[in-house]
């Protein structure tokens, strides 16, 4: 049984069922704590204003639960919390919610707040930690678990007690936090060994050894990442009496005696591992050996050397082992420089084991060595050259990019122009002809499209665009089925490189290519361009054909209401992106989805700001705060708008602090602080606010204006007026026309002393 539904089991419910309990209409609260019934508008603080708010969203939301309107119902109770947290039950109505309708991110959003508010029952707080371990937020886990311990009896020790601490110790694992796996594995190890004085029934003790010992796999790990060998050998004598014939049993005691630096014994038990010819240890052993060996023998050369041979003769034994072999041809590859013939024996591994089990970090130590050939001989033969080419051309072909590659993949190529001109030659000649450069070994052989493709690249990468032109257009004829993936490397590159005109061109080249079928995507690309060349017509054009032809892709549809957006054409983008989120919001379980439609309801957010539409406005951040309460460039944006508006400004008070803790060198986020401060009228620490946020060269001229508002307030008119003039010249006279009127209405306002 999985340990995690085990855990579970202990607190009568699996994740599913309580989901779905908790979800049913009897489960819902049928009153609400606060009596807003006799409160007058008068009366009606802020706060009170909220807890009536949120008394009312709550009242919609079991309404839409009732009607089955799951997304509203969840979408209420979000916003209902946010408003007062005492209102509606995260574990209750929230999270179970957000599960059923698969919106997994969310639930974990608001299970890891559900920890802040204390006070959650057993069960709940088993729910929490493991829909948190599922989302890999393991801290919250972890906090999760201990406060289900700390609220257990004191001196109880029974199934559940030692099943938590199972798993903090496998979360902790998780997480890099040896140290406490290992505290908690003591617990553990404890418990076990004394079941005759706890509450711990032979059943659970058995479940928590898991399938083939997990338990003390675990434990041995934790041990020996904390350095405690007699623990990590007390867990392996454990493990070893349960599963006696375990094939990884000789490669766990070999970690653990190498760590006590017991190197004959761990190379006994090695040995034995070997014997075995299991590949269960993956690279694992092989690279332990290698370590031994280097403890072992001080001369790093005969240390190697004794590896290689080692390694050799158990890979005639097991010659399809592809681990053995990588690992044997790395550190054949590495040790070159101190015996010859080590380079050839690496390069000749790498030919037989890569074709047929491709590997990224062989392909870049085969092109490292074959680099370092290269450098140290003169002339480059046409061989050499070739299978480069062909190496880079897997390369390409597996990531359509050499991102993978060492930082300075480029510089290694910039110090061999004579290699740069062979790659051209031989890769034409190869794409063009399929002419194949005698003596040039067959094994690591690319397709011709990909090699030409791959060699392009690599002079875009050195700025020489003549040649990668030439190649690029040698790939597409070599591979015409490939059109459209070469277009897009060849377009993104130039475009990425600022020669967005040629990037424009070869966009529009792959849309008119009868070989390219899927042309959504390179009108979506062409919008892009054409929009930063200032080309609006084109740029709008393309967008369109990218939202028809792609019309199932929010990606794709959200060009035209950007570039509209970016255009000014405020009334058309705010049409555009709300019909966009109408037809993908319910498919937010998908996160590329979820990521499209939070940018869009924050581009709508300021779209009705500049439309003057400020209900609006904040109803579109206040959707972003209902799926991700505690983003901050929402809190921002949200409590700004309020501050601007004088509204709930506690609210947004709280909001803004917690946006600048966050983000404290965000200039944009302490003006929203110092303007909240300003609108509460504590000018002092607005100014401080405002100060920080208008340092540096060339300041945005909002800041300017607010801070010289709260100069004037401050009685520093001399001051105020020297801003106000600084803000005017910031502003963009196009499009900050209302700013820079309101700012000049501000100067030719009469003063004291005129």
């Amino acid at each position: 049984m999985n340990r995690i539904i085990f855990v579970l089991l202990l607190f009568c419910h699996s994740v599913t069922h309580a989901a779905v309990d908790q979800t049913r209409q009897a489960d819902f609260p049928t009153e609400i704590d606060f009596d807003v019934k006799n409160l007058s508008g008068n009366e009606r603080t802020e706060r009170q204003q909220d807890k009536l708010h949120a008394a009312t969203l709550f009242a919609q939301g079991r309404m839409q639960y009732r009607r089955r309107n799951f997304e509203q119902s969840l979408k209420h109770f979000q916003r209902a919390w946010r408003y007062d947290r005492s209102v509606v039950s995260i574990t209750n109505e929230l999270i179970p919610l957000a599960i059923n309708l698969k919106r997994d991110t969310v639930a974990a959003q608001y299970a890891e707040l559900a920890l802040e508010t204390g006070n959650l029952d057993p069960q709940t707080l088993g729910r929490i930690a493991v829909l948190l371990t599922k989302n890999q937020r393991y801290d919250g886990a972890i906090e999760a678990y201990q406060t289900l311990l700390a609220s257990k009896p004191k001196n109880r020790v029974d199934d559940s007690f030692v099943a938590i601490h199972v798993e903090i110790a496998r979360v902790s694992l998780l997480s890099g936090n040896a140290e406490m796996a290992a505290s908690s594995h003591d617990i553990v190890r404890y418990t076990l060994e004394h079941r005759d004085q706890n509450l711990v029934s032979a059943a659970t003790s058995k479940r928590l050894q898991g399938q083939g010992g997990v338990l003390y796999q675990m434990m041995i790990e934790s041990y020996l990442q904390t350095k405690q060998y007699k623990k990590a050998q007390t867990a392996f004598d454990k493990l070893n009496t349960l599963y006696p014939q375990e094939v990884m049993n000789p490669l766990r005691l070999a970690k653990i005696l190498t760590a006590q630096e017991l190197f004959a014994e761990a190379t006994t038990q090695l040995n034995r591992y070997f014997e075995s010819k299991s590949t269960r240890g993956a690279a694992t052993p092989y690279k332990l050996l290698i370590e031994i060996n280097r403890q072992k023998i001080k001369d790093t050369t005969a240390a190697n050397k004794a590896s290689v041979l080692t390694l050799q003769g158990i890979l005639v034994e097991q010659h399809d082992n592809h681990h053995l072999a990588f690992t044997l041809a790395e550190l054949l590859a590495n040790s070159a420089e101190d015996t010859d013939d080590y380079a050839a024996a690496s390069h000749k591994i790498y030919r037989q084991f890569l074709p047929t089990q491709a590997s990224p970090v062989g392909y870049r130590n085969i092109l490292n060595s074959l680099l370092q050939e290269v450098a140290a001989e003169a002339p480059v033969t046409d061989s050499q050259a070739m299978e480069i080419a062909w190496i880079l051309g897997n390369f390409y072909a597996r990531e359509r990019s050499f991102r993978s590659l060492a930082e300075d993949f480029t510089n290694q190529f910039k110090q061999h122009p004579e290699l740069l001109k062979q790659l051209a030659k031989v890769t034409t000649a190869y794409a063009q002809q399929d002419e194949i450069p005698a003596a040039t070994p067959l094994e690591l052989k690319s397709f011709p499209g990909h090699t030409a493709a791959a060699i392009a690249l690599l002079f875009a990468l050195l700025e020489d665009w003549d040649q990668a032109d030439t190649l690029f257009q040698i790939a597409i004829n070599a591979a015409p089925n490939l059109t459209g993936q070469f277009y897009e490397t060849w377009g993104l590159q130039a475009y990425s490189q600022d020669r967005i005109e040629r990037a424009a061109e070869l966009f529009n080249q792959a849309i008119k290519s009868d070989f390219v079928k899927q042309k959504a995507t390179f009108h979506f690309f062409l919008a892009g361009a054409a929009y930063t060349l200032e080309d609006e017509t084109t740029a709008i054009h393309n967008a369109k054909l990218a939202a028809e032809l792609g019309a199932t892709n929010p990606r794709l549809s959200s060009r035209l209401p950007w570039i509209l957006y970016r255009s000014g054409n405020y009334e058309e983008a705010e049409r555009l992106y709300g019909d966009l989120v109408e037809k993908f919001g319910k498919q937010t379980s998908n996160p590329a989805v979820a990521e499209v439609i939070q940018e869009s309801k924050m581009i709508l957010s300021n779209i009705c700001h500049h439309l003057e539409k400020h209900e609006a406005a904040v109803e579109w951040l206040e959707q972003v705060l209902d799926d991700d309460p505690q983003h901050i460039g929402t809190l921002n944006d949200l409590g700004y708008l309020w501050a601007d508006q004088n509204e709930h400004l506690a609210r947004a008070k709280n909001m803004l602090e917690a946006a600048v803790h966050a983000q404290p060198e965000n200039k944009s986020y302490r003006d929203s602080l110092g303007w909240a401060y300003y609108r509460l009228g504590d000018f002092q620490r607005a100014r401080i606010e405002l100060e920080k946020a208008a340092a540096g060269d060339s300041p945005d001229g909002v800041i300017l204006d607010h801070l010289g508002d709260t100069f004037e307030q401050l009685g520093n008119i001399k001051r105020a007026r020297e801003l106000w003039k600084q803000a005017i010249e910031q502003f963009d006279p196009q499009r900050d026309v209302k700013l820079r009127k309101a700012a000049q209405d501000k100067l030719n306002k009469p003063t004291s002393s005129d």
